[in-house]
This record gives structure tokens, sequence and C-alpha cells, in this order.
């Protein structure tokens, strides 16, 4: 389920608050079947194979990171006082500062240079994409000749809250 949290934007420049956040994570029903997917996997590798308690305890840790990592996955978007900041947990985030920001537009359709749709930080020279299933985004343009294509279950609102955080003075 995705959340959406658009704060009021009159007084939380000051108050150094995000002006807007958005956690997208990936559907429920997906997390549920792929867990159960890999839970059967792995009983069926116990029930089918006979393996040493090591064996079996390295099995047991990966299904249990794997159980982890599943849950823990989101893209973690916020317009601040500072600029625009991205996380793609459980990876660290990354702050893009307002001096680096030149300009964004609201991008309704799939990025063109990524082959398939899914959750992933891809990068390619001059842009990286952060993408959260298919859903639309926000192109962002940065100093340098780069650039972002960033998904969000919100375009509008987190363009919104880049024209409040980052006038387009230049």
């Amino acid at each position: 389920e995705s959340g959406y949290k658009i704060t009021g934007m009159e007084n939380q420049e000051q108050a150094g608050e995000p002006l807007f956040t958005e956690i997208q994570r990936p559907s429920a029903a997906v997390v549920r079947i792929v867990s159960l997917l890999m839970m059967a996997i792995f009983v069926a590798a116990f029930g089918l194979v006979p393996v040493s308690p090591w064996l079996t305890l390295t099995l047991g840790l990966m299904a249990m990171l794997f159980w982890w990592w599943i849950r823990a996955t989101c893209l973690l978007t916020e317009v601040r006082p500072d600029g625009l900041w991205v996380r793609m947990a459980p990876f660290k985030g990354k702050l893009y500062p307002k001096p680096e920001v030149e300009g964004w537009r609201v991008h309704m359709s799939y990025p063109w240079g990524v082959a398939r749709k899914g959750w992933a930080v891809k990068k390619s020279p001059g842009v990286t994409v952060y993408l959260s299933g298919a859903a639309a985004g926000i192109v962002v343009g940065l100093k340098g000749q780069k650039g972002l294509w960033l998904s969000s279950g919100q375009p509008e609102q987190l363009a919104k809250a880049l024209s409040q955080a980052i006038p387009k003075e230049r």
C-alpha cells in the first residue's frame, strides 16, 4: 500500500519540515504471494533433498533475509526546504540539493530507457531512474546535463511541492 503525506506548505520552509512526503510500497498481495512462494520452495527443498544442518541453517537465514528484504522495500520521496530527498529502502537515501535542481515536469508514461518494470534504481549515463512498479512519475533536470526519473503515485502534488521549495528563478 502506498502512503502519501502532503503537509501544509505555508510555514514548513521555516520549520525545516518536508513539504511533501510519499512512501510507496510493493502491493501487499505481491508481498504475500512472493513470501508464500518462497516458503513453499523452502519446505519442498527440505522434504525432497536430505541436507546437512549447516545447509539447513544457511537456507533458513537466507529465507529470513529475503522475507525481511521484501517487507523493508519502499521508495521514500521528500521535498525538503534544502532540496529533493529520495531513498529506495533498505538502501541509503540521496539528497539532491536546491542549487542542483534546474527544473521538473510530470511525466505520465513509463521511462523509455528501461526494458522491464519493477522496483529498482537504474543508472545510465546522466540519468538515474527510481522505479516503483509501473507508476507515473516526474522528470527532474539536474545541473551538468543530468536528470532523474522518479516514480510517484502523486506526481502533480510532488511538482507542486517542488515549485514551493525551489522557485524557478533560473
